[in-house]
């Protein structure tokens, strides 16, 4: 996995080498905000310069395509890849033949009560029995954590949708910081990360796939 920020010394270098394609750079000056319009480029100039290294491709060549739902992928090769953003923060997560989906949420985004209101449209009931029973100054933390794994395995996924999110229970994991579950076609390792100088984040990794 790799995670950079907007803001690192370093970002300003790999931006400057246009690594990105005519239709990324177009997409990117759609974004309203720059913070936004920078996240897109600096996840792009990741992927195509680690996934160049991979194939042995110009970063430029390399053929990254987007599903329906907006996850990247290239067609007909076992590398499989996901990218997120947060914040000015962005990651990206590798793996070769088993899909794979990374989920970053910069802290202190949303209060108790945004939260609260979230969690009845995103959460199984198992999961909003277990935040309503935590302490209220742990609830907001709580809530994230379930969101980052979730959104980790339907990106994974590449096919889930957010009205998919009640569905996916994970309740289970949270006494944990590594568990499996069951989710669309395959079942999926799901973790936590919390690194030093990052927000923290969630990877899901594919372990078997229906036949």
């Amino acid at each position: 996995m790799i995670a950079a920020s907007i803001t690192d010394a370093n970002t300003a270098d790999l931006l400057a080498s246009k690594l990105t394609s005519t239709l990324e750079r177009e997409r990117a000056d759609r974004f309203r905000l720059e913070q936004n319009r920078l996240e897109h480029l600096l996840g792009r100039s990741i992927l195509r310069r680690v996934l160049g290294d991979m194939l042995k491709l110009p970063p430029g060549a390399v053929p990254i395509e987007t599903n329906a739902q907006g996850k990247p992928y290239i067609d007909g090769q076992a590398c499989q890849f996901n990218l997120t953003h947060s914040n000015g923060w962005v990651a990206a997560a590798f793996c070769m033949g088993r899909r794979i989906g990374v989920d970053i949420e910069a802290t202190g985004r949303i209060d108790a009560s945004e939260a609260a209101n979230l969690s009845r449209l995103t959460l199984s009931q198992a999961e909003q029995r277990l935040l309503l029973s935590a302490p209220a100054d742990v609830r907001v933390d709580l809530f994230l954590r379930l969101w980052r794994m979730k959104e980790a395995v339907l990106k994974a996924e590449g096919c889930g949708l957010i009205d998919d999110l009640p569905g996916l229970d994970l309740a289970h994991l949270m006494l944990r910081p590594q568990g499996e579950v069951r989710f669309g076609d395959a079942s999926w390792s799901v973790s936590e990360e919390r690194p030093e100088n990052l927000p923290p984040l969630a990877i899901a990794i594919e372990t078997s796939q229906d036949t």
